[in-house]
């Protein structure tokens, strides 16, 4: 009896996960003040800089800054600052940006709100060794299938994908990483007994669709 093979392809869907956790958050501060119409911008920045670094003293990032009319004869303006600190900075900040512009009667910053989310070069990090993760699975599972089958076969294919329960956060992932998806959730963190961090913590997976090609060779 000659040898044929059951089929021409072979597809099947390999996962993988890993844990990454980021001692870091990033800050984002909404800041409002008053000020003479005739304020030099150097001296309005310097105010800035000012009580930005008695809020958390670090290298801050400024954007949407805004100079209007306002009523009383002076200039509103309003502006963001935004800067990625380490994680043992993320303690009272209401309190910390309340005493900050205590002694301005110019600048307030209103509002402060942290983000824990693990930064672009962690995600990539990550990224990278679960699509290693996931080819090592893919060569493991053709080699059994070899050594059952009577034909050959080869990696044909392998379509990189988000995982069905982490589909709500295709968004994120994809803004992330420019392109391949992937799934990310809240995981939590155990606390390191040689760290004064806690660490935030994020579970993100990774699903590839994998197909096998019989080898005519």
């Amino acid at each position: 009896m000659s040898k044929h093979s059951v089929q021409d392809t072979i597809q099947f869907d390999v996962k993988a996960e890993q844990v990454v956790t980021n001692d870091t958050v990033r800050v984002t501060a909404q800041l409002v003040g008053m000020i003479l119409s005739e304020t030099a911008e150097q001296s309005v920045r310097e105010s800035i800089r000012t009580l930005m670094k008695k809020f958390i003293s670090t290298d801050w990032q400024f954007s949407n800054t805004q100079r209007s009319a306002h009523a009383s004869g002076r200039e509103q303006i309003t502006l963001t600052a935004t800067a990625r600190v380490p994680e043992s900075e993320n303690y009272a900040l209401d309190r910390r940006r309340d005493e900050a512009g205590r002694d301005s009667d110019s600048m307030k910053i209103v509002s402060a709100v942290i983000d824990t989310s693990p930064t672009a070069s962690q995600i990539e990090e990550t990224q990278r060794k679960l699509r290693l993760e996931i080819l090592k699975k893919a060569q493991d599972e053709l080699k059994l299938i070899n050594e059952a089958m009577n034909d050959k076969y080869r990696l044909g294919q392998v379509v990189f994908q988000a995982s069905g329960s982490d589909a709500a956060n295709q968004a994120y992932a994809a803004s992330a990483r420019g392109g391949m998806l992937s799934g990310k959730t809240a995981y939590g963190s155990g606390f390191a007994e040689d760290d004064d961090t806690i660490g935030n913590a994020v579970k993100m997976t990774m699903q590839a669709s994998v197909q096998l090609r019989i080898s005519r060779n």
